[in-house]
């Protein structure tokens, strides 16, 4: 599912929203926008209800089918959205704070440069956001900050694939998925090498 369609659908799953208000919930420009609305309306996946856009039956069964759910706002009420909602993923957080704190510490061979766990929240709520995680295959090229993690415990992508070169965060990562039953996978890789050939053209959001 393209990102505008995800962005409409899942809004219009959690209550009926008039157009000028969907305009401001996806970032394509606007005769996208409502060439988008328009194919949805036509493949039966929306349906007009006065001055409203509502999902219909079929729209909620391929939302599923995507493994997406109704959209959380992820943004701050009390700051007018400047910055995000640490409450929204605190599950999350707190799980990811225990795998955190047991991981490969840092080393400069490989320049390394561990961000506070909070970051990898961020990263996580802005994809979402974006409408770049649900579903979608998710390939990450380094992790030492093991955001990779993060992605997985939220179980909204289909898969997630980290290559690195430093082999302790690889063995730590699948490690990880394996106690956790996470769909995760780490492979060791050297970025001055050529990427295999499984991995290319294989992923629909990409992170460093």
């Amino acid at each position: 599912m393209d990102r505008m369609s995800l962005q409409i659908l899942r809004a219009v799953w959690k209550r009926p929203f008039d157009v000028f208000e969907l305009l401001t919930m996806q970032d394509n420009d606007i005769k996208s926008f409502y060439d988008t609305i328009d194919v949805l309306k036509n493949e039966g996946l929306i349906k007009f209800n006065d001055d409203k856009i509502e999902i219909t039956e079929k729209g909620i069964e391929v939302l599923e089918e995507n493994n997406s759910a109704p959209f959380i706002e992820t943004k701050c009420k009390s700051c007018n959205g400047k910055i995000y909602d640490p409450n929204v993923f605190k599950e999350i957080l707190s799980e990811f704070r225990k795998i955190f704190k047991n991981r490969p510490r840092e080393t400069t061979e490989f320049d390394q440069g561990v961000v506070p766990e909070e970051n990898s929240i961020r990263r996580l709520e802005f994809v979402y956001g974006r409408g770049d995680l649900e579903g979608k295959e998710i390939f990450f090229l380094g992790d030492d900050d093991l955001t990779s993690v993060v992605f997985a415990l939220s179980k909204m992508p289909k898969r997630v694939v980290v290559v690195d070169i430093d082999t302790r965060i690889i063995d730590y990562i699948n490690k990880v998925s394996k106690d956790l039953n996470l769909n995760l996978e780490a492979y060791p890789y050297n970025a001055t090498e050529k990427l295999d050939k499984q991995f290319v053209g294989a992923f629909d959001t990409f992170l460093t």
